[in-house]
């Protein structure tokens, strides 16, 4: 009881800002199951923890495989690869023959990357909401960036030119995903970051390494 003022508050603030109405429907149809699967998605899946009330997320571990790695992954693909120098897979797998193959090289030519990943086959997924349901997301890259004065960043990297309802939901689980493992600290220091244009890539890996 409250907690529900300040959901309220909120839930109409999305409302006023984020709901737009075609000329020809009905306001009311606001009200089917659907966009109120929809709505409370979306704001459920803004909310994070705040550290200064105690809110804390902490990641949920694989009590089989707590941690991810590389190792072991080996498969045979159809799909256009680059070969890689700094990552320690042989090869970036491109599901597009420009998209993935552009990324695997300026992450190759970037001075800060001291490695890198393509997210292809290696069970790395995170759970975001989406439409009442909870689903898989699968982000483009993990990388690992040298910052100044020693310290290093893992970087969870999405590059997508189309942003949507989908795209933002997924952004929000990434971003509890990071809470959660930097929460944790044992895995180090993790951020997310979505590029929406290649060409802001290289300013996004400068400042992230400053």
């Amino acid at each position: 009881r409250l907690l529900f003022p300040q959901v309220l508050k909120v839930v109409q603030e999305y409302y006023r800002k984020k709901v737009v109405y075609k000329p020809s429907v009905d306001p009311r149809e606001v009200c089917l199951e659907k966009y109120i699967n929809m709505i409370f998605g979306n704001v459920a899946s803004g909310i994070r923890s705040d550290d200064d009330i105690g809110g804390r997320f902490l990641p949920i571990l694989d009590p089989y495989r707590p941690k991810g790695s590389t190792n072991g992954v080996l498969f045979h693909t159809t799909l256009p690869c680059v070969q890689t120098v700094k990552s320690p897979l042989s090869h970036a797998v491109c599901q597009s023959r420009v998209w993935e193959r552009d990324i695997a090289v300026k992450l190759e030519q970037h001075e800060g990357v001291l490695s890198y990943a393509r997210n292809y086959r290696l069970g790395f997924t995170i759970p975001y909401f989406f439409a009442g349901e909870t689903h898989p997301y699968i982000p483009d890259f993990i990388v690992r960036l040298q910052r100044e004065g020693g310290s290093t960043l893992h970087l969870v990297l999405e590059v997508k030119g189309i942003e949507d309802n989908l795209a933002r939901a997924k952004e929000a689980g990434a971003l509890k995903w990071v809470d959660a493992v930097n929460n944790w600290g044992k895995l180090g220091k993790w951020q997310y970051a979505v590029v929406k244009d290649l060409t802001q890539l290289e300013g996004t890996l400068n400042q992230l390494t400053k």
